[in-house]
């Protein structure tokens, strides 16, 4: 839990949440309605959208050990994870670096007729998300804490080196 105190370090989880999206689609064999209690296959797409142009003096967020947890909503019930018997599933690769994506399928079942209009016509409300994804990751703190010390060499004009 972030001490809400301390403004810097929410401010910086903050920034870390933003870089760690996620996105459920059908898969394009779909078509455009799915009927109640029809099986689909939902397309998760993990997104670790960092953007990052190798600037030395900026942290490097990587993401390792991606999982994604997906819950049911009013026109989707998920599969379980049959490994393990839960609503996590853990997305294939070791590291999500900046602007990588990762995408796993995941068999539903419709608990209710749905068309591309209704999800699509409310995507910034949850209860009308087909599929809702909720992505977790750890940080890469060697990724995130290599420190380039920055060129401190003497530019200016007159005599550099000490006097005796």
């Amino acid at each position: 839990m972030v001490d809400q105190n301390n403004t810097a370090a929410a401010l910086l989880y903050k920034d870390l949440q933003l870089s760690l999206r996620s996105f459920v689609s059908v898969k394009a064999d779909e078509g455009t309605k799915i009927n109640e209690n029809e099986r689909f296959t939902a397309e998760v797409t993990v997104f670790n959208s960092y953007f990052h142009q190798d600037i030395l003096h900026l942290p490097r967020i990587v993401f390792k050990d991606v999982w994604v947890k997906l819950s049911n909503t009013d026109f989707a019930e998920v599969d379980l994870n049959p490994e393990r018997g839960d609503e996590w599933y853990k997305l294939p690769g070791d590291k999500l670096f900046p602007q990588q994506k990762v995408r796993l399928n995941v068999k539903c079942t419709a608990i209710q007729q749905t068309t591309k209009k209704d999800l699509w016509g409310n995507l910034t409300h949850e209860d009308k998300m087909l599929v809702v994804a909720s992505p977790w990751a750890r940080l890469d703190a060697e990724e995130f804490f290599q420190v380039y010390g920055l060129n401190t060499s003497y530019s200016g004009s007159g005599d550099i080196f000490p006097k005796h």
